[in-house]
């Protein structure tokens, strides 16, 4: 798969996958502020596919290698931070 196919999967996703928060916000509004529970149920559902599909084209942009180095070395100052918490967290 091409770097901008994976691209433009990936955009597909995440733009679906935005709406639906979207909607599952309203329906939120739905269930608690006017008592219908019955529209949250099915917008969570298609909420929570559409997350697993963001996830899964995410995951593929790091295989295909379309992530830059700035966000890998996001990554690593991330790893470098938890090891450091845990170890600050032994002396509290």
């Amino acid at each position: 798969m091409s770097n901008n196919n994976a691209l433009k999967q990936f955009r597909i996703a995440a733009i679906a996958e935005g709406f639906s928060w979207l909607g599952l916000l309203v329906t939120m509004a739905l269930k608690y502020g006017f008592d219908m529970p019955e529209p949250n149920k099915w917008v969570g559902y298609i909420h929570g596919f559409l997350f697993i599909i963001y996830c899964f084209y995410s995951k593929n942009l790091r295989k295909v290698g379309c992530v830059c180095d700035y966000y890998r070395g996001q990554n690593r100052f991330k790893k470098k931070f938890i090891i450091w918490y845990r170890s600050e967290a032994n002396y509290r």
